[in-house]
């Protein structure tokens, strides 16, 4: 069995899948980061949904449905501001924490894999120890 080759192909597999991994963690954060600022900025914005308050000259029961309506429609954006997109981020946050103990474990099969081009070289001694190697390494991908 050629296990130079064999390993070629194994760190060329992590290599791309770790970049995969790095791409999709990279995009989480920033959507994470877009949500937040997003947030910040409507939290900022419907201070505006009570403006301006009401002054005694408008008064009456159209007055008050008007008022009740601009009320109920702050309490909404702000539960959805600070629920919902809380939410978002949380499911963003775990899907990342996900991605990266996927990247912990490809790091762990490149050691494997160094460690294995390393008893390549020792020569026919080695060579045992580098097919335990290789399965070691298929098994963690």
């Amino acid at each position: 069995m050629d296990y130079g080759n064999i390993l070629q192909g194994l760190m060329q597999a992590i290599s791309s899948q770790r970049a995969d991994l790095d791409e999709k963690i990279q995009r989480l954060q920033m959507a994470a980061q877009r949500i937040e600022e997003e947030k910040q900025l409507s939290m900022g914005e419907i201070a505006l949904l009570l403006q301006p308050s009401l002054d005694v000259n408008w008064a009456g029961e159209r007055s008050n449905a008007f008022e009740e309506s601009r009320h109920s429609a702050h309490d909404e954006i702000e539960r959805i501001l600070n629920h919902d997109y809380e939410e978002y981020v949380q499911v963003i946050r775990s899907n990342i924490s996900s991605l990266e103990l996927q990247r912990g474990a490809l790091s762990f099969a490149s050691g494997l894999a160094h460690e294995a081009n390393e008893l390549l070289t020792k020569g026919e001694d080695a060579f045992e120890a580098v097919g335990e190697k290789v399965n070691q390494i298929r098994r963690s991908l």
